[in-house]
């Protein structure tokens, strides 16, 4: 066979995993800005900031990773949709924490004033 017989079937391919893996439109945050609403809303808009609330959100800040822990919906478009699903970030230490902290989760959590 020709290479040039491999070149569309390769192509259909990789655009069907490519546009398979694209994200809903939610994703594009406030303003079509890659980060997310929680960030865009919170600091850049300056609605209740808190990057710089409490030593954790100090440490973290730059992580625009607040649903790690907040849950809600990081890439909504309106205030309401962004906070559904919201969840207390000390309701399950283990899973939040140890998501990215598989060893000293328990150690972390506790510097930072979880009981």
């Amino acid at each position: 066979m020709k290479r040039s017989t491999y070149v569309f079937p390769a192509f259909l391919l990789t655009a069907a995993v490519t546009f398979s893996c694209l994200p809903d439109s939610d994703v594009n945050a406030q303003c079509g800005s890659s980060v997310s609403s929680c960030k865009s809303c919170h600091e850049i808009k300056k609605q209740m900031p808190i990057s710089n609330v409490g030593q954790y959100h100090t440490d973290h800040a730059q992580l625009d990773a607040c649903d790690y822990c907040h849950g809600g919906q990081p890439f909504a478009t309106d205030e309401a949709r962004a906070h559904q699903g919201m969840v207390d970030p000390y309701s399950d230490l283990q899973f939040n924490c140890g998501s990215c902290h598989p060893t000293d989760w328990q150690q972390l959590a506790a510097s930072y004033g979880a009981k």
